[in-house]
């Protein structure tokens, strides 16, 4: 019975890295290529951390349809985005440690809020922006801890991903 399980879990984990890989390809990367300025920072959600000039200096880049398009593209995309690495992170983690992984995915939730929480603002600051107004420092510095928070967080799902891995194969050698 506990092999059964195992099993489905293992299917379940390659269906939703497919689903996540498909997603990325042919999803997420060509919604992405429409603000894409062939520019060093290709979005804020991928920089460690950012400060009020490097925002500004970013969607002053942009284009007003490149600066809509990252808008919808945060708001749509990317929490799907997240969703789907979160889910696929998750089904990982329960085929590595099985019951025993509740406390693992504390990581995993963490980056999936942290990321709609910093897209959100980001989505305010571009709103600013757009009409002209002051971006708010208070928005960027704290889109900027989040965003490093969620780095953080991604980190440590590595970690566990690699403890995981680890204990699997000491028990297999085991055996």
């Amino acid at each position: 019975m506990e092999q059964r399980k195992s099993r489905k879990r293992v299917f379940l984990a390659f269906g939703l890295t497919l689903t996540f890989l498909l997603f990325t390809a042919g999803v997420y990367a060509p919604h992405g290529a429409c603000f894409d300025t062939g520019g060093e920072v290709k979005s804020l959600g991928l920089l460690w951390a950012y400060d009020t000039e490097a925002v500004v200096r970013f969607f002053e880049s942009l284009d007003a349809t490149q600066l809509a398009c990252y808008g919808e593209f945060l708001q749509i995309w990317d929490m799907l985005f997240a969703a789907l690495y979160g889910l696929f992170y998750a089904s990982w983690i329960g085929v590595l440690f099985g019951r025993a992984r509740w406390f693992s995915l504390l990581p995993v939730a963490a980056a999936m809020m942290l990321d709609w929480m910093e897209n959100l603002l980001e989505i305010q600051m571009i709103h600013q922006f757009a009409q002209g107004e002051v971006v708010s420092a208070v928005f960027v510095d704290v889109g900027s801890v989040l965003n490093s928070a969620k780095w953080v967080a991604t980190t440590l799902i590595f970690v566990v991903l690699v403890v995981g891995v680890v204990q699997k194969i000491r028990t297999w050698i085991a055996r």
